[in-house]
């Protein structure tokens, strides 16, 4: 089989059909077979190691309020494969090429880092294989709607730790230190917004019931103190209880 490099357009030939990936004897791209056609695959060099990993999550905890540093159980490197897609009418995708319970990878940009061509003899952590074809990807016009597509591997570090008596999961991107999570610890902030939300709220109940009872103030003083006192001291006990 023949085809051009992606990357020069140099005429290239596979002699194995079960061959992944070749080498252009001419451009030195790493391009990637398996899939609808070649196209030139790269990895992001990982900038993390994983104490700094583990830095970047607890960084991530403390901007939400969340300053205790986490019990770290167990934490594991991986690349995972994403496209990277200039379609004909002017739109950039960029999507995991494989399904992921982490949802929030679906809105990330391309991570910024050394991207090199892709070599699996020098990578000694799991590289998740693509699943999702650059086809479907590209839409309903398929293939010629693309103008320009890369894989590309992303290396992660993906942490399980302990928060306060309650397990959580995360990816830390090992290339800019990103965190990706779909369940975290209850930030004490989110919180007292709720808390004062709802305290605002019953001022201004508060307020129209003294005006309903505006000629008789000293009666809509007692009812102030006590809405007030209804509303403050249970909702702050609640946060206080669950307050991490």
């Amino acid at each position: 089989m023949t085809f051009k490099c992606p990357q020069c357009g140099a005429d290239l030939e596979v002699l194995n059909e079960a061959q992944e990936h070749l080498s252009c004897q001419f451009c030195g791209s790493s391009i990637y077979l398996n899939l609808d056609l070649p196209v030139v695959h790269y990895v992001l060099v990982p900038g993390l190691n994983e104490r700094q990993a583990e830095s970047a999550l607890a960084k991530w905890l403390s901007d939400r309020e969340l300053t205790i540093f986490p019990q770290i159980i167990s934490r594991k490197m991986f690349y995972l494969p994403f496209w990277q897609v200039s379609l004909k009418d002017g739109r950039l995708i960029n999507v995991p090429a494989v399904a992921t319970e982490y949802l929030n990878l679906h809105e990330m940009q391309k991570p910024a880092g050394t991207m090199n061509f892709f070599d699996p003899r020098e990578i000694t952590a799991e590289v998740v294989v693509p699943e999702i074809t650059l086809e479907s990807v590209a839409g309903e016009e398929g293939l010629d709607n693309v103008a320009k597509a890369i894989l590309y591997h992303a290396p992660f570090y993906e942490i399980k730790y302990v928060y306060n008596k309650s397990a959580f999961a995360c990816l830390v991107d090992a290339s800019g230190g990103a965190v990706i999570a779909n369940d975290s610890p209850k930030s004490p902030k989110k919180e007292k917004d709720v808390f004062f939300g709802v305290l605002m709220f019953g001022s201004l109940a508060l307020f129209f019931l003294e005006g309903l009872l505006l000629g008789k103030l000293r009666y809509a003083f007692l009812l102030g103190i006590c809405t007030v006192a209804f509303i403050y001291f249970p909702i702050s006990s609640a946060v206080k209880r669950h307050r991490v």
